[in-house]
């Protein structure tokens, strides 16, 4: 297993500083958040991109993945509509998909194997599921050909609260999508533990599917909340020796707030807790 740690930690550091502490810590990958003060796809050029790799390459860290699950983004710095996979307008929904397949072209050029997407969006009030439903496989068969010819997997992520919550619901998905090849899931234990499911039955449902497990530790409320290991109630050792009876032998994303905390303290103090569980 390749256990990787998210600079969506750190979104409180610029992206510098947090992979320079991630690398203290011990880690040798990270996943890397496209969002401000991290990357910004739109403002990523070939400059950027040299920088970041020769500030990777100094702290010895692989990158394994690029986050762009957020529910929504900004359509512009001057605006505060938000630009998701369900939007009303079509022209924040096309928003949305070139912010997606920018951080595509980017994870290629790097050399990154797979992008990580919400699974939809918060369902619009004038629409109701099904339409949404329909405009998200319209979204993803539309986004799929592009990223198969660049060679990154995009991992969906599901979470409550938006169009598609529940294992369930994403096996039909992928179903749907006529579970492509460069289509895979990527499963939060907090999210599944706080959608009310049992997080080991969702991984052995999703086994076959999964590309990547983010893991922390966490509250559930009208939120939920992730934490670092130990400040939570989620059963972070049962769900990890359901990975080691069923041999998982894939990507493990450590990912929390960790707001107020020590950075570099709470980083490594999560990576010896994990690599104990995990023997």
């Amino acid at each position: 297993m390749k256990i990787a740690f998210s600079s969506k930690t750190y979104a409180f550091l610029p992206l510098n500083e947090a992979l320079e502490v991630i690398a203290k810590a011990g880690f040798s990958y990270v996943e890397i958040l496209a969002e401000k003060p991290h990357l910004m796809p739109e403002k990523f050029n070939a400059s950027s991109a040299v920088e970041l790799s020769e500030r990777l390459k100094k702290n010895g860290l692989t990158v394994t993945s690029i986050d762009t699950a957020l529910t929504h983004i900004t359509c512009d710095d001057d605006s505060q509509v938000v630009c998701s996979w369900l939007s009303e307008d079509w022209r924040e929904r096309e928003r949305r998909i070139r912010y997606t397949l920018d951080c595509a072209r980017i994870a290629a050029a790097m050399g990154v194997s797979q992008i990580a997407i919400s699974a939809g969006s918060p369902v619009p009030d004038t629409m109701d599921a099904k339409e949404a439903w329909r405009l998200f496989v319209a979204n993803m068969f539309r986004v799929l050909p592009i990223v198969e010819k660049l060679g990154i997997t995009v991992t969906l992520r599901p979470s409550r609260g938006i169009l598609i919550e529940s294992a369930e619901q994403l096996l039909s998905f992928l179903k749907e999508m006529e579970f492509h090849p460069f289509l895979g899931v990527d499963l939060d234990l907090a999210h599944a533990y706080c959608y009310g499911n049992d997080p080991c039955e969702v991984f052995k449902l999703l086994a076959p599917h999964v590309k990547n497990i983010h893991i922390s530790d966490g509250i559930c409320g009208p939120t939920c909340r992730h934490l670092p290991f130990g400040e939570g109630t989620l059963e972070v050792p049962k769900f990890t020796e359901c990975l080691k009876e069923y041999k998982y032998d894939g990507l493990i994303t450590i990912c929390f707030d960790a707001s107020g905390k020590f950075p570099e303290e709470v980083a490594r103090q999560s990576r010896a807790y994990i690599k104990r569980l995990l023997g």
